[in-house]
C-alpha cells in the first residue's frame, strides 16, 4: 500500500545523496496515482515524486523536464531518478501559486505576466510556431484573472520589451 511505497521511497533516498537532517512531508497529490513529498532541512528543499511504475509512466515527465531545461525555462529539474521504482528527486520551486503571488503583490503583476508570457513565447518559438505579437499589436484581453488596480497597459509595454529582446 501507500506506507510500503513511502518506505521504499525512503530507502531509495538513502541510496542517493540524502539531505542531512531532512524532514519529509506530503507536498501534494494530483489526479493521477502520483504523490509528491517535500524533503527539506533548514538550508535546502527538494520535491520527491512517487509514481508507481505499474500505474504511471514517468518517462514522458523526464522528457518534458529535459526539454524545458534545454530551453532554460523555470521548471523542476531532475536531480536523481529511478524509473524502475518510479521515484524522482526534483528541485523545489516552492509552494506559492501564481494567483497568490499576483494578489499578494499587485505591483509585480506586469513582471509576473511578462515572465509567464515570455516562457510561452520561448516554447512556441522552439516548437516552430509563430510568436504572435512580435510584428503586430499585443493584446492582453485574454488575461481575465488579475488583481484589482493592475495597469494592463504597463503589462503590455513590458511584454513588448521582453519579447523584443528574444528576437
Amino acid at each position: 500500500g501507500l506506507q510500503l511505497r513511502l518506505d521504499d521511497l525512503k530507502t531509495w533516498l538513502s541510496t542517493t545523496d540524502p539531505l542531512p537532517g531532512g524532514k519529509l512531508t506530503l507536498a501534494s497529490g494530483d489526479a493521477s496515482f502520483r504523490r509528491y513529498f517535500r524533503l527539506q532541512n533548514d538550508v535546502e528543499s527538494f520535491i520527491l515524486m512517487d509514481a508507481p511504475p505499474e500505474k504511471e509512466d514517468s518517462l514522458p515527465f523526464v522528457r518534458v523536464a529535459g526539454y524545458l531545461e534545454a530551453m532554460q525555462l523555470n521548471s523542476p529539474r531532475i536531480i536523481d531518478a529511478d524509473l524502475e521504482q518510479g521515484f524522482l528527486r526534483l528541485t523545489d520551486l516552492g509552494d506559492t501559486q501564481y494567483l497568490d503571488a499576483l494578489q499578494a503583490a499587485p505591483g509585480r503583476a506586469a513582471k509576473l505576466y511578462a515572465d509567464a508570457i515570455k516562457a510561452l513565447a520561448i516554447e512556441a518559438k522552439n516548437q516552430g510556431y509563430p510568436v504572435y505579437g512580435l510584428e503586430g499589436e499585443w493584446s492582453t484581453s485574454w488575461i481575465y484573472v488579475f488583481p484589482e488596480g493592475v495597469n494592463m497597459q504597463a503589462i503590455e509595454g513590458q511584454l513588448k520589451q521582453e519579447v523584443s529582446r528574444m528576437t
